[in-house]
């Protein structure tokens, strides 16, 4: 038979660590902000969050996107047979399924960080079809990293 080991811990003393130089760092944390909405469980920015995820999130059944991507697409000839569409980008021409493409706003629909930008927000995120590109995944991540670089 084994022995246990038993779970007693060992008292350490604080000289030790001194002398090894093994002194606890204190942390500094960051002040977290208030939770003032949802009950007191969001803060500003989690709860301006929320809505933006929300509003964004109902654009995918928005039918002007739908007729943009209709717009896009051909009928898919390849070897894959499961495949019925390809949809063109607007900014590289080259063809690519569904799942590589994204609905990009031409004019963008801006931030959502306080209620004054609610209006425009929303205005802007529905718009109709002619503020509205078919692009693919890379295009759309370059287009959209050129534009943080100009507002910066």
């Amino acid at each position: 038979m084994r022995k246990r080991r038993s779970k007693v811990k060992r008292a350490r003393n604080d000289t030790t660590y001194k002398a090894r130089g093994l002194e606890k760092k204190k942390r500094e944390r960051k002040t977290k902000a208030p939770k003032t909405r949802n009950m007191q469980t969001m803060s500003e920015s989690e709860f301006w969050s929320f809505i933006r995820s929300a509003l964004r999130n109902r654009t995918r059944f928005w039918k002007p996107r739908l007729e943009a991507l209709k717009r896009a697409r051909r009928v898919y000839n390849g070897p894959n047979k499961r495949q019925k569409w390809e949809f063109k980008c607007a900014i590289c021409g080259n063809h690519f399924k569904q799942t590589q493409v994204e609905v990009n706003h031409i004019i963008p629909a801006g931030s959502l960080k306080s209620k004054e930008d609610l209006p425009s927000f929303v205005e802007n995120l529905f718009c109709e079809v002619d503020n509205l590109e078919v692009v693919c995944k890379t295009c759309h991540k370059e287009h959209h990293k050129k534009q943080e670089n100009v507002l910066q």
